[in-house]
């Protein structure tokens, strides 16, 4: 078969092996000019694992590694055909390298030069984090936090090299990615019912909503709290914009973990049944959240006086326990002792 005719040839047709293969084949045909090393490699990340297509320029600092298999599902499943998808890689590997175009890639390595652009993610601690071993990060209670480099349009895993390379504790780099993390990515707040209207759904922008009004938050009513470049759910890891979002609810707020890019906020009507609550959230983490998603499978209360997240149903019966404690030996011990009361 002809290369133009294989092109046409739907990709659902394909295995993954055949498809990868056409790819290696014929892609740098559709590259700009230049003399690209074009491979493919097993990547993982702190949060998945994939097969990555490398192209790298020798004249450029950092080489994208495009996930091969997603593009492969997508087009699988749209019923694109092989030249499409392909056209699809080389359109995900111009935008790809837009941010990294004036890199040096020194910079990444002094934590001088990017401590003002490390930003943390939130990831659920109680599933495989694929790569996560070899990545800066904390454990927090049922959560895992890890670190990344913001760069352009897009961002760099911190390495555990990179972390001794910068000779920095995680605790420090924690400290300084949470009080990034809100100006490096932004934050906003809206009530649900904004999120799904058609003027956003359908490409609109809502800016940061109702995060810096002064009025009362709604008892009851839902509201969003995300940022503008994924993995919002974060943004609970900085307890100044926490305080500031209590204090309009009282003082305390039920935090639903809706998923690692975005939690959801409700000031307490007292008519709210946590364990309810938590069976809600176990459902939709099973029937609409990609697992790679899935933040957390229990509600939570912020209180602004202790500045701490506590489950909520263990709340309600008048127990405290922390909910983004750190997993070390003393707190084990304690947590063995039972929790704490609520004064």
């Amino acid at each position: 078969m002809g290369k133009k005719a294989m092109e046409l040839l739907p990709v659902a047709m394909l295995s993954f092996e055949e498809f990868k293969k056409e790819v290696l084949e014929n892609i740098r045909e559709k590259l700009p000019e230049g003399d690209y090393e074009i491979r493919t490699q097993k990547m993982e990340t702190p949060t998945r694992s994939y097969e990555g297509l490398v192209i790298f320029d020798p004249g450029k600092n950092l080489a994208p590694a495009i996930n091969l298999s997603e593009i492969y599902s997508y087009s699988a499943a749209v019923g694109a055909n092989l030249g499409e998808a392909m056209d699809s890689i080389v359109d995900t590997y111009k935008f790809a390298r837009r941010p990294f175009i004036d890199l040096d890639i020194n910079k990444l390595l002094d934590y001088e030069s990017v401590k003002e652009k490390v930003t943390v993610r939130l990831l659920n601690g109680e599933r495989e984090n694929a790569g996560l071993a070899n990545s800066a990060h904390k454990e927090l209670g049922s959560f895992e936090a890890a670190y990344y480099i913001s760069v352009g349009e897009g961002e760099s895993a911190i390495t555990n090299k990179m972390l001794e390379k910068y000779g920095v504790s995680v605790d420090d780099l924690h400290e300084q990615a949470v009080k990034n993390v809100a100006r490096v990515n932004g934050a906003s707040l809206h009530d649900i019912s904004e999120i799904v209207s058609p003027e956003y759904l359908f490409g609109g922008t809502l800016g940061d909503g109702c995060l810096n009004k002064d009025e009362p938050l709604e008892p009851g009513t839902m509201y969003t709290l995300t940022n503008h470049g994924g993995y919002g759910a974060a943004l609970i890891l900085d307890t100044d914009l926490m305080d500031k979002i209590a204090d309009r609810c009282g003082g305390k707020m039920y935090v639903i973990p809706s998923s690692v890019h975005e939690v959801i906020i409700v000031p307490d009507n007292g008519a709210i049944d946590p364990e309810e609550l938590d069976s809600v959230i176990q459902t939709i983490n099973r029937n609409e959240v990609k697992p790679e998603e899935v933040l957390g499978e229990r509600s939570m209360i912020y209180e602004k006086e202790t500045h701490s997240l506590y489950y909520a149903s263990e709340y309600a019966q008048g127990q405290k326990i922390e909910a983004l404690k750190d997993r070390s030996p003393d707190f084990q011990r304690m947590q063995s002792l039972g929790p704490e009361l609520i004064q």
